[in-house]
């Protein structure tokens, strides 16, 4: 068939704007199926900073940094807004609010997640300084080096203990 006997082009225009928007949808599916297993992997970090939370608070003979606990509120404040973040994103349904599901949807639950992985990260760097500073105190504590007198003490335990059993 020559082009002139075929249809003219123009009239494949309209297929052509339907098989577009049907890949945009498909497209638009794909990228739920995969924000849908992202939003799980979040929830599984979520609860692996709560227990972390739940732990450090069971100490009982600790004292927790002004920082640190500034941190856990940041990051309590984090994991509400991602949440609140996916609520939104996950509730659009496509015909209903095709706009906000294409344009601003994925907007939403990215800052939100951004905003989580940053509050994750400064928990983080706040318990790993708490940690230091409890363990440079507890340094700080240990007894004084020995004097001379039980230095040679020490060194001739040492010298006894090398010398093994005597065998006869």
């Amino acid at each position: 068939l020559s082009l002139p006997d075929a249809l003219p082009i123009s009239s494949f225009l309209p297929i052509k704007g339907a098989v577009n928007c049907l890949s945009l949808l498909l497209q638009i599916a794909e990228q739920e199926r995969t924000r849908g297993e992202d939003f799980l992997q979040q929830l599984s970090r979520i609860s692996f900073q709560a227990l972390r939370v739940d732990a450090v608070q069971r100490i009982q003979d600790i004292t927790i940094g002004e920082l640190l606990r500034e941190k856990s509120a940041d990051l309590l404040t984090a994991i509400i807004q991602f949440l609140n973040s996916a609520l939104l994103f996950f509730r659009h349904d496509y015909f209903y609010n095709l706009n906000k599901s294409v344009l601003l949807g994925p907007k939403i639950y990215a800052d939100g997640k951004s905003t989580l992985e940053l509050a994750i990260a400064e928990y983080d760097q706040a318990l790993l300084l708490d940690v230091t500073i409890k363990t440079l105190t507890m340094r700080n504590a240990l007894p004084l080096p020995l004097e001379p007198s039980d230095k040679q003490k020490l060194s001739d335990l040492l010298m006894w203990l090398r010398s093994g059993p005597e065998v006869e």
